[in-house]
Parts: structure tokens; C-alpha cells; sequence
């Protein structure tokens, strides 16, 4: 995927959208990767090279990477575990499949797995769930089933979502549901094991198949949004289609 600087914006501004450290590492998917639309991913292995995107599509990024960055700041040496990527081994339908999960941060003397979201208020809203969004759960899982598969098993107790609010204003704490704080912290349910364990088979299984044929996607945002948040959208037929009729099919 190439990105572009179309708007002429500032060059520092665009080398900080190209260098993305971001990867999966030796994995075949990560646990955001699962999350990910199938046929999002299958497309982007297909047209990878020929997709571009502009850097002005990447602040959300370049802000969510300097949230962590920051909060680097706080780790304690000896007991909490920054920015570190566990690898797991899952058996799917007779084949391996290494997944890998990046954690933000885990405090060993708390058994807390964290996981930081700069996003908007509304995603924390009593409306929007109040901070409790299914794929924030799933990724916590995830992770946390890794960790447990490594050789020295590690065992998260509690599993929380921090929100650092980015449009948060102290003139709508009188909305009703609207989060009282610029910065929220929301436990998530700690899932059985083997629910975690037949999520991952299920996904993988997804993709595997997208390979395969590719399937309909049933993720998107539809309208502007999908064609503004989806980096493939130029190369998915069913996404143009939609702008020919009106309808997300």
C-alpha cells in the first residue's frame, strides 16, 4: 500500500504516516487482523501494491500511536509488561496458524491487561455501550489466550479498555450517558476459554476461505464512511456497486 501526499501538507506530517512501525510479526494473523473484514484482508493481499491512501486519512493513526507512546512514560521497570507481542500456536482443521497479539500494557502485580483507545466521546456514550464495543472485547481475549499459551504462562485476571477522549467537553457532562471524564477506564467480560479458543477457529476459518472466494462483506460501514475508513474500498466491487445504487448489498 503506498501513501500519498496529495494536499502538499507538511513533510514531517507525511513521513509520520509512512513510517507505520506497525506489524504482525512472524505471524499468519494477528488479533486485530482476525477482527478485521475478510474480504477487507483478502482484498489487500490481493491489490496490496496497487492501493493508495493519503496521509491525510492518517491522523486518527499518527494519534493513537502517540497516546501509546506517552503512555510508555508511566511503565514500571520489573512490572509491567509495554508494547511487547506474544505468538500462540492454534490448531484449525488439521492445520497450525500462528496468531499474535500485541499487547499495550499488563501490570504483573495487578494481573491487568490494558489496552488504550483515543477515540472519540461517543464511543464511551451509555448510547454507544459506555465504552463496552464487541471487537474491543474480542481483541482483550484474544490476547489474553496467547498469553496464556506462552511457555511461561501468563494469566490476565481483569481485562480493561482505556479511553482517552479526544472531543471530550465539560459543557455536555450534564447529557445523560455522556462520560463524565476526558480519560475512562471500562472493565471487559473475561471470556471462557473455549469461547475465546472457537472465536479464533471461527475467524481464521473466515479468512482462510476469503482466500478462497471472496465473500460478501457483512462489516462495513456503508456510504462515505466505508469508502473513507476501508483502505480497499477502491478495489471492492461490491462497495462500488453500492455507489452506483444507493444500497450496501
Amino acid at each position: 500500500m503506498r501513501v500519498t501526499n496529495k494536499h502538499n501538507l507538511p513533510g514531517m506530517f507525511f513521513r509520520a504516516a509512512i513510517n507505520d512501525p506497525y506489524s504482525k510479526g512472524n505471524s499468519d494473523y494477528s488479533a486485530t487482523g482476525l477482527a478485521s473484514p475478510p474480504r477487507a484482508t483478502a482484498l489487500m493481499e490481493i491489490h496490496g501494491d496497487d492501493i493508495e491512501v493519503d496521509c491525510s486519512n492518517k491522523v486518527a493513526s499518527i494519534l493513537g500511536r502517540g497516546t501509546h507512546k506517552a503512555i510508555e512514560l508511566g511503565a514500571r521497570p520489573g512490572l509491567d509488561l509495554i508494547e511487547e507481542r506474544f505468538f500462540a500456536d492454534f490448531e484449525v482443521d488439521g492445520k497450525t496458524y500462528k496468531i499474535s497479539a500485541q499487547i499495550d500494557c499488563y501490570e504483573t502485580d495487578t494481573e491487568t491487561l490494558f489496552d488504550w483507545k483515543t477515540t472519540k466521546a461517543w464511543a464511551f456514550s451509555k448510547k454507544a455501550g459506555a465504552g463496552k464495543k464487541p471487537e474491543w472485547a474480542q481483541q482483550l481475549n484474544v490476547g489474553a489466550e496467547i498469553m496464556r499459551r506462552q511457555y511461561y504462562p501468563i494469566h490476565p485476571a481483569k481485562l480493561v479498555i482505556c479511553g482517552l477522549l479526544k472531543d471530550w467537553s465539560d459543557q455536555k457532562i450534564s447529557h445523560p450517558g455522556y462520560p463524565q471524564l476526558e480519560i475512562v477506564a471500562v472493565e471487559q467480560a473475561m471470556w471462557p476459554r473455549e469461547k475465546t479458543i472457537k472465536y479464533i477457529e471461527d475467524r481464521v476459518r473466515l479468512h482462510v476461505a476469503a482466500k478462497i472466494e471472496l465473500p460478501k462483506c457483512t462489516e462495513h460501514w456503508g456510504g462515505n464512511r466505508c469508502g473513507r475508513w476501508c483502505d480497499v474500498s477502491s478495489k471492492c466491487d461490491q462497495y462500488q456497486e453500492s455507489l452506483k445504487t444507493g444500497v450496501m448489498d
